[in-house]
């Protein structure tokens, strides 16, 4: 049974010294509270999700004697996810977080950055975050609509909110996908719909945490069904996190440092102006569109060099040919080319994504201009590549 002293554990040890857990600052009675309350959260949580396919439970990773690495929790949490959402983060959830002001119930697109503390994790938030929002409905949709029809605005707060409080509020829905789906968004996360228990309601004869979760749970899964990630969500987003850790790792420029960091620097901005043009001649060329897919969402088209990049010689139209980013990837670990001779598709067996597979033999698209088209001899080397990986 939960208690007052389960629900104040949080403000007893808010200001707990570090390593509180393992210091034997926690008292061993106090420790035995934070386990039963971590109870009382995951379990509701797996009775819900037991009850759904194509959904799991996620939790935080407490342990009974010895807290999170030694150190007491700032908050609790379980959380029911989308199976396979691990390209997103494991966003969105829908939740239950026992924190210094009761219990909260809710859905997260995703977590505010500002709650991060490891600049890996951040950086793989922000490379997710607009493939995530992307899938996101029309604020207009039916969809949205039902979520909306569903909230009482007396209970339900609508926002962008980290553990401090929300930076911005909104009266429905529809006004968070709007804004989730705007230029205005970014790439902090935050956006959350949740009701706040207070800690006299919690302890009411009758407050069923379960009917709770599942309640928010059948008002958000069809959000959540759509916000799934695909195959090929997780390879674009693999990328663009792996672009952003190099781009993070650029020193900066300090005239102290030595010649070598100096032309290290210099190297690499002539290399990201070099790509910059290079991309425009091949956005030109293909009309805008990914020679495989036929993608035409411009911010995932990538300049792929064919013969791989060794100086400004190698940044020629011909030597090059506009991907989206997740085929930009196969193409490079040579397990896709581009026959030379008839300009079809060929996927390794290897790759076995259905998305991918039905990709193989179809016919790539080709600039209009011939002098634009990938040179013979360049596809050539690409594809001896191809079978240099296959042997």
């Amino acid at each position: 049974m939960i208690t007052l002293e389960h629900l104040q554990i949080f403000e007893k040890y808010m200001n707990a010294p570090v390593h509180a857990f393992s210091s034997g600052h926690v008292t061993d009675a106090d420790k035995e509270r934070y386990w039963e309350l971590y109870r009382w959260l995951i379990d509701p949580a797996k009775l819900v999700t037991d009850r759904a396919d194509g959904f799991s439970t996620y939790t935080s990773r407490l342990s009974q004697f010895g807290g999170v690495q030694g150190q007491r929790l700032k908050d609790m949490w379980a959380s029911i996810i989308n199976d396979g959402a691990g390209a997103f983060g494991r966003y969105p959830q829908v939740f239950a977080i026992a924190n210094q002001r009761g219990i909260e119930v809710g859905f997260s697109i995703a977590i505010h950055e500002d709650d991060y503390y490891d600049k890996e994790v951040k950086l793989r938030v922000r490379a997710m975050l607009p493939s995530l929002y992307k899938k996101l409905p029309s604020p207009t949709s039916p969809l949205v609509s039902s979520i909306d029809d569903q909230l009482d605005p007396s209970i339900w707060k609508v926002g962008i909110r980290h553990r401090a409080g929300f930076d911005i509020e909104f009266e429905s829905a529809e006004e968070l996908v709007a804004f989730q789906s705007s230029d205005q968004a970014g790439l902090k996360g935050g956006g959350t719909i949740v009701r706040v228990f207070d800690q006299a309601q919690v302890l009411v004869p009758g407050f069923d945490l379960e009917a709770e979760l599942q309640t928010a749970f059948d008002i958000f899964k069809p959000l959540m069904k759509q916000l799934t990630p695909s195959g090929a969500d997780g390879h674009f987003v693999q990328g663009q996190y792996q672009l952003d850790k190099e781009i993070s790792e650029i020193p900066q420029f300090n005239p102290e440092d030595d010649t070598d960091a100096k032309s290290y620097v210099l190297k690499k901005l002539a290399q990201h102006l070099g790509q910059q043009a290079f991309r425009q001649k091949l956005l030109e060329a293909y009309g805008g569109r990914c020679a495989v897919t036929g993608t035409s969402e411009v911010s995932s088209l990538q300049a792929a060099h064919i013969v791989p990049y060794n100086g400004k010689k190698t940044n020629h139209v011909s030597n090059g040919i506009l991907l989206r980013a997740d085929i930009h990837n196969l193409f490079d670990m040579g397990l896709l080319y581009i026959e030379p001779a008839s300009g079809f598709i060929v996927v390794s067996p290897r790759v076995r994504c259905p998305t991918y597979r039905a990709l193989h033999g179809k016919k790539a698209a080709m600039p209009s201009n011939a002098h634009h088209a990938p040179s013979v001899q360049s596809l050539e080397i690409q594809k001896d590549k191809y079978n240099d990986i296959h042997e």
